[in-house]
């Protein structure tokens, strides 16, 4: 390509190369606006490139500049040479032209034939609008002067030898002539063309010369009239007359393309009729075997072979002779494509026993080549072979226009066109969609081609509505599939190719990068831990900074690699690996350590033991009904030294203080028992009430009612402490959730967590935001505000979506109240009023929770794991802990 000079007095492109030709060379641009860009003697090569590219005359060329057509494809640094210097000429060039015209006699132009009778009278107004160019100018105004001699003078000044007259008379008879011949030749081609079939009619000349060679009409068409076809009879008669072509070759070029090879086919095989040979090569032709054939005709196979090389052969020769392959060439619409199906299509009686003799035939053949694929065959010009394996051998398994149009771009010296690789890609590629592929698809490389080219970042495989998406682009490009109609089953498979990268998020294992000697590092470590069950955030801690760096930023990523490269070496279990197969789980190693210590573990130790071992992990493994929580520390229950003597001494004061048939606080319990043996607490490990709590409900669990922190004889009703916080609500309009926090905390009330210290409220009261409840009665809402807000709203569910309310647009437009409508109020008010809707929280942690709705039945919380953030426990340490839990947060008690 063009890149560096333009032009031969070795000027700098960068010097003038935006500067247009007609500025550069001082050209009256607008006097050139209807010439065309044939008048310039330039070469074929060059000529083509412009005008494939819109430059059709001198006034395009001339507003164009160097960088401009260095952009051109095919134009070299030799056409823009050519080009300047034709340019810099133009202004002699015409005057050439025309000098060259005058002294060789009268040059009609052809657009004038037609206008006889305007030139015998004179009247030439109709003539001047045809004037395009600087040399229908000059006829014109020479035929004016004339033209006047004929009308007054012309026979006194024929007789008196008038030079002018004399020309004019001359011009006439030789128009004459040419009338007379454009005649004959175009009553011969019409003949000619009558024996086309239509579709040979309509096709364009310009193509057939490749394969019936006629120089000087080729360039003329090439120059002047690309799109020309067999069946513009009348321009190709003028054209013989204008350039004094040779009639003969025009007239054998219809013969040749006009021959009817279904016709000449049928003539051939005539000779065989009714005999062995058209039954052995028609048996062949439908692929049967020799031994067959042979069993049919009592032959052996060898003399079916004969008898069939004998026929081919003699194929050969007639399609040889009549230039069959020629003549595909001709039907073909690409220069070096043919399919088969494009000539074997002209045949309409004994198609398969052309299409297997021609396949023969074309075998003899060195410069073509048979392509065959999974659709058609085609045949491809020897000399390009090795372009059409790089093009294919270039491309994906799989892959779609979009991708191929981006390959074939990156191929600069390929002599293929793009049309032609797509003939060649149809060809042996099938096509499901959008998307090309060499064989059948399974279901999985379908998946890993719509997650690679729709999810490169990952899909979270247990939203519905993600998977609904997935299916759609899968069909887009692939078409109608028979995919699961169970989204869990198309999730499934997609966690099988994928890695998780995320919570509820895969990739596609190859678009993973691994670093191998990190991981043999990461392999070497786990195997150099004495526990046989290790957590995966531990390894991520330890080696965090490694993993970043190559991109693995989490701890779920690095499960899935882990389990991905060791998955014959190690056992795999969520958040966790193993060494050996056991049932085990991480709590349940959790319990076996804390069992094998006789004395009290610190959750710090526990931590330290198991690195990478969240508080909900902990918290799991310490609620089992074997492990007595003494808040800070836990003791497993059979390593607590307490004697027969000492239980006894526990049970008897437990019944003692519970024989008023009372519940009482565990407190009083503490108490006593210190009163009377200091000493008793202390060697249990206990130093708070509720770890006497802890210890006494782990001992007596089936000879007393335990309701933290309440004792009492079964049978005996413990105090509601739901119903202490009602009657506390009940004394105020408002009262803020942290005020109830510190009603429990006083009255050592324990619940699981807010929501379930506070869900018994919503009878009494509306949440009037995330902090506050007001009493129902201060809300003013009617029936009708209550249906309209549930048209609303359910008409905004549609396809069992649940949804955060706060995202409802329906919020602004919703009836007026006293008071500014939230996501909380309106999460009260229909979790009260409106039974055909459902409402939930996202989470069981009312600090982290969002009010999600739904239709009744229809609730869907798996979409909103990844905006709840880890739920974990929160494990008390000591009381005080407790205190600032209660007040703070969400807890939970053990």
């Amino acid at each position: 390509m063009y890149r560096n000079t333009i032009n031969d007095d070795s000027n700098s492109i960068k010097k003038d190369e935006s500067i247009p030709y007609f500025l550069k060379f001082g050209i009256e641009r607008e006097f050139y606006q209807n010439h065309k860009l044939s008048d310039l003697s330039i070469s074929v090569r060059t000529y083509n490139c412009l005008s494939k590219s819109g430059i059709l005359t001198l006034y395009d060329l001339l507003g164009c500049d160097a960088l401009r057509l260095s952009k051109i494809r095919n134009l070299g640094i030799n056409c823009l040479i050519e080009i300047e210097n034709t340019l810099k000429n133009l202004d002699e060039y015409q005057e050439n032209i025309i000098i060259n015209s005058y002294n060789s006699g009268y040059h009609v132009p052809i657009k004038f034939i037609k206008s006889m009778d305007e030139l015998i009278t004179g009247n030439i107004s109709t003539l001047e609008e045809k004037v395009t160019n600087y040399a229908d100018k000059v006829f014109i105004e020479r035929f004016k002067s004339e033209a006047k001699c004929i009308d007054s003078f012309f026979r006194n000044e024929v007789v008196n030898g008038n030079q002018f007259v004399r020309e004019i008379s001359r011009m006439l008879g030789n128009y004459s002539n040419r009338i007379t011949k454009y005649y004959k030749i175009y009553n011969e081609l019409n003949g000619l063309v009558s024996k086309l079939s239509s579709d040979k009619s309509e096709k364009m000349i310009l193509p057939i010369f490749k394969v019936f060679p006629n120089s000087e009409l080729q360039s003329i068409i090439e120059n002047n009239f690309y799109n020309l076809k067999f069946k513009d009879i009348n321009t190709i008669s003028k054209l013989v007359i204008e350039y004094n072509l040779k009639f003969e070759q025009i007239s054998k070029l219809y013969r040749k393309y006009s021959i009817d090879l279904n016709e000449e086919f049928s003539l051939y095989l005539k000779k065989y009729e009714k005999t062995k040979e058209i039954f052995i090569i028609s048996e062949r032709a439908a692929d049967n075997t020799l031994d067959s054939i042979g069993n049919s005709l009592n032959l052996t196979r060898e003399r079916v072979r004969q008898v069939e090389k004998k026929i081919i052969n003699k194929a050969n020769l007639w399609f040889e002779k009549n230039n069959v392959i020629d003549l595909a060439h001709a039907y073909s619409d690409y220069s070096n494509i043919i399919k088969i199906e494009q000539i074997t299509d002209s045949i309409s009686s004994n198609k398969s026993i052309f299409k297997y003799m021609f396949i023969k035939y074309l075998n003899t053949k060195p410069e073509y080549k048979i392509l065959s694929g999974v659709n058609s065959k085609i045949i491809i010009k020897t000399d390009i072979e090795n372009q059409v394996k790089l093009v294919i051998e270039s491309l994906p398994n799989v892959f779609d226009e979009f991708q191929l149009r981006q390959r074939f771009n990156t191929f600069d010296n390929i002599n293929l066109t793009y049309d032609e690789v797509m003939i060649i890609v149809i060809t042996i590629y099938k096509k499901d969609g959008n998307c090309f592929h060499m064989k059948s698809l399974s279901l999985n490389e379908m998946y890993r081609f719509t997650m690679k080219k729709y999810f490169s970042n990952g899909i979270r495989i247990y939203d519905d509505t993600v998977i609904k998406y997935f299916r759609e682009c899968l069909t887009s490009e692939f078409g109608k599939q028979d995919l699961p109609e169970n989204n869990r089953a198309i999730s499934a498979r997609l966690a099988d190719i994928g890695i998780l990268c995320d919570r509820g998020t895969y990739k596609l294992k190859e678009d993973i990068r691994i670093d191998k000697e990190l991981f043999v590092t990461i392999y070497n470590y786990i195997q150099s831990i004495p526990r046989d069950i290790i957590l995966t955030r531990s390894i991520f801690n330890v080696f965090s900074k490694e993993l970043i760096m190559v991109g693995i930023t989490n701890h779920f990523l690095l499960h899935g690699l882990l389990r991905e490269f060791y998955f014959n070496e190690f056992f795999f279990k969520k958040d966790c690996i193993m060494k050996n197969n056991n049932d085990n789980s991480i709590c349940e190693e959790l319990n076996n350590y804390i069992k094998s210590s006789k004395y009290p573990v610190s959750l710090e130790s526990i931590r330290n033991e198991f690195p990478g071992a969240t508080n909900a992990i902990i918290g799991r493994a310490i609620s089992m009904f074997d492990i007595v929580n003494l808040f800070g520390k836990v003791i497993h229950i059979d390593n607590i030294n307490l004697s027969d003597i000492e239980q006894n001494f526990l049970r008897e004061n437990l019944t003692e203080l519970l024989s008023d048939y009372k519940p009482h606080h565990v407190k009083e319990l503490y108490e006593i028992i210190e009163s009377k043996n200091k000493s008793f607490w202390n060697k249990i490990y206990v130093d708070s009430t509720f770890g006497a709590y802890s210890i006494s409900e782990a001992f007596f669990n089936e000879c007393f009612h335990f309701d933290r922190p309440f004792i009492s004889n079964y049978g005996v009703e413990i105090c509601d402490k739901y119903q202490i916080i009602k009657n506390e609500a009940n004394k105020k309009d408002l009262i803020k959730i942290s005020e109830i926090q510190t009603l429990v905390k006083d009255n050592f009330l324990a619940f699981t967590s807010i929501y379930k210290m506070i869900e018994q409220l919503f009878d009494s009261h509306y949440l009037l935001d995330k902090e506050t409840f007001i009493k129902n009665e201060l809300i003013t809402i009617s029936e009708e505000d209550i249906a309209i807000i549930e048209k609303l709203i359910v008409s905004e569910l549609k396809e069992d979506r649940t949804i955060l309310i706060r995202t409802l647009p329906c919020i602004p437009v919703l009836p007026n109240l006293n008071y500014k409508w939230n996501e909380w109020l309106l999460f009260s008010i229909i979790k009260k009023h409106i039974n055909i809707l459902e409402v939930a929280l996202t989470s069981i942690y009312f600090a982290k929770a969002y009010p999600v709705v739904s239709l009744a039945g229809k609730m869907d919380l798996s979409k909103y794991t990844e905006i709840i953030l880890e739920e974990e426990y929160s494990i008390v340490h000591d009381f005080e802990d407790i205190d600032d839990l209660i007040i703070e947060e969400d807890y939970i008690v053990f």
